[in-house]
């Protein structure tokens, strides 16, 4: 089962890619910014997020900065799926805009917390557990 893994995520990367290239393109033509939103919530979370958190523990003494930065461009792309849901299913009614800025808040907060644990860690150990809590 394991030999599908690798496969499986670089599926997952790829058609992120695609995906979000596609809706970017679609939004330069149409001006949306439901397109915007999505295209770049796949672009940021599948295309460049996820990578980079895969690829953190083998950064060496980078491996702090890049779980962080990895961290922000999800979180980043995260909040873009809040807005492109409060635009598309919410639009103008306050029930939208409160999920929105409650999951911004949660994203934010989660980048923070997670940031400080990882540039804060002292040893190879402390970055383990800060990545598993």
């Amino acid at each position: 089962m394991q030999i599908l893994v690798i496969p499986g995520l670089l599926a997952l990367v790829g058609v992120s890619f695609a995906v979000g290239v596609k809706l970017i393109a679609l939004a330069r033509r149409t001006g949306g910014f439901p397109e915007w939103a999505l295209g770049l919530f796949f672009l940021m979370t599948g295309g460049f997020g996820y990578p980079l958190s895969a690829t953190a523990p083998m950064a060496g003494e980078w491996q702090a900065v890049v779980a962080s930065v990895s961290s922000t461009i999800t979180s980043t792309g995260m909040f873009l799926l809040y807005a492109f849901t409060a635009r598309v299913f919410y639009a103008n009614r306050t029930g939208g805009h409160v999920g929105m800025a409650i999951g911004g808040a949660l994203c934010l907060a989660y980048v923070v917390g997670y940031s400080v644990s990882q540039l804060s860690a002292t040893s190879a150990e402390e970055l383990l557990a800060s990545t598993m809590t």
